[in-house]
């Protein structure tokens, strides 16, 4: 999977896990105040060089080449606010800790922690299941080791079974 493609392995990265899947109008609504944020989102009145996508309606992704000009605590704290308020728009929860992201059939779904104990109890997930590291900080991990088996992911520590 190719996350943020316009923007190099260095770059800064935030991933957002949706609570309730993006789709239709709202991932249009979405898309569209992402993109005039990322156009005006600056630091110390510098642009940033920014990029987002929204993935398979589960997953924000915004990432910053910070060549030129770093992320800086105004700044972060800007996107931040902007994710809640969207959030807010769109009845969605952005910053539920208790969610992770399930990759399985070339696919992202967020699940809850108590989803996956159960699934894991029952037979309807493995081990093996691929996970998403979202706590990764930067968009070369992302794309190297953001993704892999449940069984080698921190997410491991929180599985009850």
């Amino acid at each position: 999977m190719e996350f943020l493609p316009g923007l190099p392995d260095r770059s800064r990265l935030w991933v957002y896990l949706i609570d309730k899947k993006l789709e239709g109008e709202d991932l249009a609504f979405a898309s569209n105040q992402l993109l005039a944020f990322m156009q005006n989102w600056k630091a110390h009145g510098t642009d940033l060089v920014a990029d987002f996508d929204i993935v398979d309606g589960q997953l924000l992704i915004i990432g910053v080449d910070e060549e030129n000009q770093n992320a800086t605590g105004c700044s972060i704290d800007s996107q931040v606010r902007f994710v809640q308020d969207l959030g807010g728009k769109l009845d969605v929860n952005f910053f539920d800790r208790q969610l992770l992201a399930l990759y399985r059939n070339n696919k992202f779904k967020v699940i809850s922690f108590d989803a996956l104990n159960k699934g894991l109890e029952n037979g309807k997930f493995a081990q093996t299941d691929k996970v998403l590291d979202h706590l990764i900080q930067s968009l070369g991990d992302l794309r190297k080791t953001g993704i892999k088996p449940l069984s080698e992911s921190w997410h491991q520590n929180l599985v009850s079974v």
